[in-house]
Formats: C-alpha cells, sequence, structure tokens
C-alpha cells in the first residue's frame, strides 16, 4: 500500500492546458474514484501518476518519493485498461502470469501466485482458455488477476467496464470493490459513471476543464454539493434547477410566476438576489399545495418511477424530473401538482454556480476569520 500525493501539477499541449495546477492527496490503502464528462482531465491525470504521459510541472510522490522522473515500469503499479489488453496467444494463465514471469519469478511460485488469484476472482476453471473463448466480464477477470498477482503497491483502473452490459458492470463493481477488500491495496478508478463513482469510491474527486471542483466522501458530495456543476453531475436522475430570486427571509426561493418555495433553513445572499433552486427528483412528491405542472412522459422503472414534468411558465422549455417510490396512478397530460419534502433543497449562486451556504455555516467561517 501506498499514499499518492499530487502538487500543482499541470499538463499542457503547446498552447493548450489540459491540466490546471491540480492538488490530491489519497491515503494508503483508500479507493479513489475520479469522475468527470469526456475531456475533463480525469484519464490524462491517471497516465501521469502511471508514468506513461509526461508532467509538465509540478510533483506525483508516492509515499512521500516524487516519481516524476521514474519510468512507469519501476513505480511498482499495475493498471487495468478499458479493452483488456490481454495476449491473444496466451492463454489465461499465461496472461496473467506473464509480469511475474518477466521478472524472473520461478514457474512453481508463479502457478501458485496465478491459481490464488484465479480462485478468487472465479476463474479457476479457465487458466488453460485463450481470451477468444471468454466473455467480455471473464476477460476483464483475467485483467484484473493479472494486476493482482504482481502484488503491487497501487492499482490504476481506466474505465475498465465501459465495455460491458449494465448487468455486468453491475456485478463488476462488486468484484472490484471485494478484490480491494482483499488485497488492502491503494486503489485509483477513472470513469465518466458517476453512478460507478457513487457505489465505488472511499473519496470521489470530481473534474471539470481540467480542474478539481470537489473533494469527498460520496454522500458528503450528494448531500453537500460545492456548486451547481457538482450537484447536477452527481445523481441519476440528475438534479432538477429551476431560476428565481432569493426571498427578503432569506429562507426562500421566489420563482419566475411568483410562488414560492422555502428553505430547511436561511441561506447567505442577498435579498433579491437572483438564484438557482435544486431539488433532486426524490426530494419532490405530489401534494395538494405545490407548484402545478403537467406530466409529459412517465418511465417506470418496477421499483421506481420516473415522472417528467412540464411548465413552460415556470421552467421554460426544460423538464422537471420527478421520482416515486410509491404507486400512482398517473397518465401523460394529466396535472399534478408537487412540492419539495421538508428539509430539501439547494440554493445556487446564478453567476457563479457556487452553493449558498447555511447561515450558521457562514458565520462559523466569518468568526474563523477573524
Amino acid at each position: 500500500m501506498t499514499d499518492v500525493k499530487i502538487s500543482q501539477l499541470r499538463k499542457s499541449y503547446g498552447i493548450q492546458t489540459a491540466l490546471h495546477g491540480l492538488d490530491i492527496e489519497m491515503e494508503s490503502g483508500e479507493f479513489v474514484v475520479l469522475v468527470g464528462p469526456s475531456g475533463c482531465g480525469k484519464s490524462t491525470l491517471l497516465r501521469m501518476i502511471a508514468g506513461l504521459e509526461s508532467i509538465t510541472s509540478g510533483t506525483i510522490a508516492f509515499a512521500g518519493r516524487v516519481v516524476n522522473n521514474i519510468a512507469a515500469k519501476d513505480r511498482d503499479i499495475a493498471m487495468v485498461f478499458q479493452n483488456y489488453a490481454l495476449y491473444p496467444h496466451m492463454t489465461v494463465r499465461e496472461n496473467m502470469g506473464f509480469s511475474l514471469k518477466l521478472r524472473d519469478v520461478g514457474e512453481a511460485e508463479r502457478n501458485a501466485s496465478v491459481e490464488a488469484a484465479a480462485k478468487s476472482l472465479g476463474l479457476g476453471h479457465l487458466l488453460d482458455r485463450y481470451p477468444r473463448q471468454l466473455s467480455g466480464g471473464q476477460r476483464q477477470r483475467v485483467a484484473m488477476g493479472r494486476a493482482v498477482v504482481r502484488k503491487p503497491a497501487l492499482f490504476l483502473f481506466d474505465e475498465p467496464l465501459s465495455n460491458l452490459d449494465a448487468k455486468l458492470r453491475v456485478q463488476m463493481r462488486t468484484e472490484i470493490k471485494q478484490m480491494h477488500k482483499r488485497v488492502k491495496a491503494t486503489m485509483i478508478y477513472v470513469t465518466h459513471d458517476q453512478v460507478e463513482a457513487m457505489t465505488m469510491g472511499d473519496r470521489i474527486v470530481v473534474m471539470r476543464d481540467g480542474r478539481v471542483e470537489q473533494v469527498g466522501k460520496p454522500i458528503e458530495l450528494y448531500d453537500r454539493p460545492v456548486n451547481e456543476f457538482v450537484a447536477g453531475f452527481l445523481g441519476s436522475p440528475s438534479m432538477n434547477f429551476i431560476e428565481g430570486t432569493l426571498g427578503e427571509d432569506r429562507q426562500s426561493v421566489v420563482l419566475s410566476d411568483g410562488s414560492r418555495v422555502y428553505l430547511p433553513c436561511a441561506v447567505g445572499g442577498a435579498a433579491g438576489q437572483p438564484v438557482k433552486l435544486g431539488l433532486r427528483p426524490e426530494e419532490l412528491q405530489p401534494s395538494d399545495r405545490g407548484l402545478s405542472f403537467e406530466i409529459d412522459v412517465i418511465e417506470p422503472t418496477g421499483a421506481e418511477t420516473i415522472v417528467m414534468l412540464r411548465n413552460p411558465a415556470l421552467i421554460g422549455e426544460a423538464s422537471l424530473c420527478l421520482l416515486l417510490r410509491e404507486r400512482y396512478d398517473l397518465s401523460p397530460g394529466q396535472a399534478i401538482t408537487i412540492a419539495p419534502k421538508p428539509g430539501s433543497g439547494h440554493v445556487f449562486d446564478a453567476e457563479s454556480g457556487n452553493r449558498l451556504l447555511p447561515d450558521r455555516v457562514v458565520e462559523i467561517a466569518k468568526v474563523a476569520l477573524r
């Protein structure tokens, strides 16, 4: 196991800057997920940690040792790729043990390591097959097993589940977490899928345009996003945003049609300030009093029902998403009134996108600055 410290890390390609002075610390044995939309720099960062990309400036340190000028093969890492990267002419056994063979590990020790890893990953009966004889999930397990047998200080995963079907992705998420629990190594996992990030990571690093937006535990980021981007990116279905202004009491948001939505507590900001009210789909419920909408589309999933709502006067041509875990008799075109559940709601400054903090937090911050 090893900790990783990234300090003022920058990556430029000519005049194009891909990473803008990142500072991230990862604890030994932690499972850290780098998540963000395509082009945010997460894969570039992973490749720099692996030693596959040069560093423009800044440092990467493993257990206090700066590795900027250390070759990838000497960094004691193992990487699992999206496309498996298996040798087609080698059996599963040979693929998994190849790195040990390169290190001149004896055949008996090599086979023992391979068989132990294969057993833990459910590959024991497949050791003599070739990659072409395996399913996608089995190939990905082989790629994971190849990494495990090396017993590296650091595991790197570059979107390893992107090529799998939905059911298999769920299964493989569980298997990777179980593997982390067994080997107790530091793991860094790159994905654009926020569900993978939420379900797998001890901590999540949310990135956008080569910058870190927020770092924290999954529930912390979900419940207390620092800005509109993080709030909208994490969560499926994603958070709803409704434009309005901050009420004179700073504990309500006045919407464009004059209706008012009350917040759990007063927030920092000025009365009349343009804001966006953030409401997660599961934080809304049908109500006798509240906001009026028309049902546009109903998407039953079995355990839940996703309902898309329209109100052009309130939200323009956008749709508002309602997630119901109870069964209701609803149909498209039907009028419905909804209201936030008690204690729900986030407020973001319309210009900067930053979350307006509860007044109590604002006061604590002011005291800390004195």
